[in-house]
């Protein structure tokens, strides 16, 4: 809802580095672990036009919200999530029209794109070595025994929409809000294969 203050095409961008550290001290044992999350570089571009009259167009592009978390590979929840990503992206055009001389009101639709991964260890003594047979654990294999890792991943593409309104209250005040509906994102179509598989200590990809 917020009309660009000068005429004629304007553009704004730029990237935001994240980088998360964090570590697991595991109670029984007080041994530390360190996550091994990558940098992630957050992108953000905005354009905007207005001509000579009442109205503007815009588009923006940007990530609203995600998060990993990534262990090394003796972590002892890998089990649970070795690795937990979630990444999405908006592109959002815009619309705008100036109501009077200090309000204007807007929106849009709005287009995300998201994409998940799991990365986790598989235990071996919790499977079963037939079908209605005994588990690996129930034979003797300890528990934790990691003989292979699986990943889950997916994408999803979802559908909304913004309202906004932006006004000038007095010449040092201006007020505004926004309103960006639900996006609904099902992973119906995630695939998940066997990573690696651990033979005799070592990871065979």
């Amino acid at each position: 809802g917020d009309l660009p203050r000068t005429r004629g095409l304007s553009i704004y961008g730029g990237a935001a580095a994240i980088k998360i550290d964090g570590d697991f001290t595991q109670d029984t044992t007080l041994r530390r672990y360190d996550s091994d999350v990558p940098t992630a570089v957050v992108p953000h571009l905005f354009i905007d036009y207005r001509g000579a009259g009442k109205a503007s167009y815009g588009l923006g592009v940007y990530v609203p919200y995600g998060l990993t978390s990534q262990w090394e590979d003796d972590f002892p929840g890998r089990f649970s999530a070795k690795k937990a990503s979630l990444q999405t992206i908006y592109v959002q055009p815009n619309f705008a029209y100036q109501v009077t001389d200090g309000w204007s009101v807007g929106g849009g639709p709005v287009y995300g794109h998201s994409t998940v991964e799991l990365i986790q260890a598989v235990d071996l003594s919790t499977l079963p070595t037939s079908a209605g047979g005994p588990t690996f654990g129930e034979l003797g294999i300890p528990r934790r025994t990691e003989f292979a890792r699986a990943r889950l991943k997916g994408s999803s593409s979802a559908f909304g929409f913004t309202l906004g309104v932006h006004g000038r209250v007095t010449p040092t005040w201006d007020v505004g809000a926004r309103f960006l509906s639900q996006l609904s994102f099902d992973y119906d179509d995630a695939g998940a294969t066997l990573l690696a598989a651990i033979v005799g200590g070592t990871v065979n990809q």
